[in-house]
């Protein structure tokens, strides 16, 4: 069986009636964009695609399952031109690289320049990508993801470790939210992070009440395992049968 993984190219203005096409070229000969001489070993023309009516939804573009690995490569490309320099470009998925290893992938993309000599990864820089309601907020366009069209690609995203090695027995693998201490001006206990969108104290998680006193993980007393609350944050009924975790 050979792995697939996702390569999405998101896309704006596009309607029903518009003609173009995704040009995809794949190349087995090693040496990523450099090595793609000679003619592909195989071209396939990729529709657009949206949700609903033109207008309707601003949910749209192109997908194409490609392998990974670094012993081939790809090259996208419209069948009327090179793509806009706003379309972000999204691959594989940053659970890959923290959970197993990294996804690579060596690409070219018409009328742009990716990577080292085309080399993209699963843990490209995503910012702004599926931002809520809004579904892509307007910083992403043109300036993030796996190659930019402004040529300023940022730096991949770090690695996310939930290794047992790290902290202790009941907090390994806790991820802990982002904090800004700065913009609450009151201060905060604790059991509380300083939330940088809405600059008010909410709760770590494990904790819940008015004033986060409430330690839901003591309350679990888990003999075993560690306290899922720890995870999840939230109100999470301790005398749930998911209160502990193996």
């Amino acid at each position: 069986k050979v792995e697939l993984r996702s390569l999405k190219i998101y896309t704006r203005g596009l309607t029903s009636s518009t003609d173009t096409q995704l040009k995809v070229e794949m190349w087995l000969n090693p040496g990523g964009a450099s090595g793609q001489t000679g003619g592909p070993v195989a071209t396939q023309l990729v529709g657009f695609h949206q949700i609903g009516g033109d207008g309707s939804s601003p949910i749209q573009g192109f997908s194409v399952p490609v392998v990974p690995g670094t012993d081939h490569s790809y090259r996208i490309s419209l069948t009327n031109g090179t793509l806009p320099e706003d379309w972000v470009i999204e691959f594989s998925d940053p659970v890959m690289g923290n959970r197993w290893t990294i996804d690579y992938l060596y690409i070219t993309v018409d009328g742009r320049q990716c990577g080292n000599n085309g080399l993209i990864s699963s843990q490209h820089d995503r910012k702004y990508i599926w931002s809520g309601d809004k579904w892509m907020g307007e910083q992403a366009w043109g300036n993030h993801g796996a190659c930019v069209g402004s040529g300023n690609q940022p730096p991949d995203a770090p690695l996310v470790s939930c290794s047992l090695s790290e902290g202790s027995a009941e907090s390994s693998g806790a991820i802990k939210p982002t904090e800004c201490p700065e913009l609450c001006a009151q201060g905060c206990n604790s059991n509380q992070y300083c939330d940088c969108g809405t600059e008010t104290c909410e709760c770590n998680a494990g904790y819940s009440g008015t004033m986060c006193e409430v330690d839901l993980c003591a309350a679990a007393r888990c003999v075993e395992g560690t306290c899922s609350a720890q995870f999840l944050g939230g109100i999470l009924p301790v005398t749930s049968d998911k209160a502990c975790i193996c």
